[in-house]
């Protein structure tokens, strides 16, 4: 190897990945049929962070009723701010399934509670279990089950995608959705998904 082969393979450790800066990353269809075939859903649906509108589209799809909204125009649904505190303008789902920036995964779980009338379900990074301050919010939470993606999925930045700067394959990561249903008692069942 010589010093200029050291030199390069250092600078590309070295830079940081590109982040969206909303924390927009675009989730496969794949993983939402998945979650359509384990989660008897049924009523209307909402994603309040649909991106391109890959959730929505899917659940359409699959026969489901879903709108979309999002934080900014990405070409698809209504532009709202979810975490916003003014009251809900739209019509109150059944259920919401969306794919939430992981840093505020918490605070749109916990929204998304007091919009949904029965389940949420939430695409998160299978680390999110983990954590001293997620402990206490895990226990209080009706987190009824947990979904284990068996592959790793590939979430490219959405900004990137969009651009056709990189290109949806060989995913690096662990996701899992999470089920959060009124009135569920008891621990989580775990069960994992093609």
């Amino acid at each position: 190897m010589t010093l200029a082969t050291v030199s390069t393979a250092t600078e590309n450790q070295a830079r940081p990945r590109e982040q969206d800066p909303h924390g927009w990353y675009c989730e496969p269809a794949s993983t939402v049929e998945a979650l359509i075939d384990a989660e008897p859903l049924w009523g209307p649906g909402h994603d309040p962070c649909c991106g391109r509108g890959n959730i929505p589209k899917t659940c359409i799809a699959g026969g489901l009723d879903c709108t979309g909204s999002d934080l900014v125009d990405r070409g698809y649904g209504v532009v709202h701010d979810f975490l916003a505190p003014a009251a809900w303008p739209f019509a109150y789902p059944v259920w919401i399934m969306m794919n939430p920036p992981f840093e505020h995964a918490v605070e749109f779980i916990d929204r998304a509670m007091t919009v949904a009338r029965w389940e949420v379900c939430a695409l998160v990074r299978l680390s999110f279990l983990e954590g001293k301050r997620r402990k206490g919010w895990f226990e209080d939470s009706p987190l009824a089950r947990v979904w284990v993606s068996s592959s790793r999925l590939s979430m490219p930045p959405g900004h990137l995608l969009r651009q056709g700067l990189v290109e949806p394959k060989g995913g690096a990561v662990a996701f899992c959705w999470l089920v959060f249903e009124h009135g569920h008692r008891g621990p989580a069942q775990i069960g994992w998904l093609p």
